[in-house]
């Protein structure tokens, strides 16, 4: 018997949240955010590897997971992070690491991940 898992998405919504449940059983890697020699997240990277993991049978990624660099990029880097996994591969679900300081900013951020493309957030 295969166990499925449901996670609530909460969508921050002029103060209140909105839950959507979906389906999470399934391989979801933590996926490493590669960085040129600048240490700038690198984009081009990303879409390679991407273009390598979207042949396996992933049910989505985790971005901003445990691998880390969160708490070395700031909001504009995560964004940009989340937006192009989505981008590159959007039938997948995304999860993205949205914690922060305070209630107040880690609400920012999970607004800000799903704008950019996160089917759901989680707090380190």
């Amino acid at each position: 018997m295969a166990m499925h898992f449901l996670l609530r998405r909460h969508v921050l919504t002029s103060c209140r949240f909105m839950s959507t449940t979906f389906d999470l059983s399934g391989v979801f890697p933590p996926i490493v955010t590669p960085f040129d020699k600048a240490e700038n997240i690198c984009l081009t990277n990303l879409r390679n590897n991407l273009s390598i993991w979207k042949t396996k049978k992933f049910k989505g990624y985790t971005v901003l997971g445990s691998n880390g660099e969160f708490q070395y990029l700031n909001l504009g880097e995560k964004v940009k992070l989340v937006n192009t996994v989505k981008e590159e591969d959007s039938n997948k679900i995304v999860i993205a690491g949205a914690g922060a300081e305070s209630t107040k900013i880690t609400e920012e951020h999970i607004s800000a991940m799903h704008k950019s493309g996160a089917d759901a957030a989680f707090n380190l």
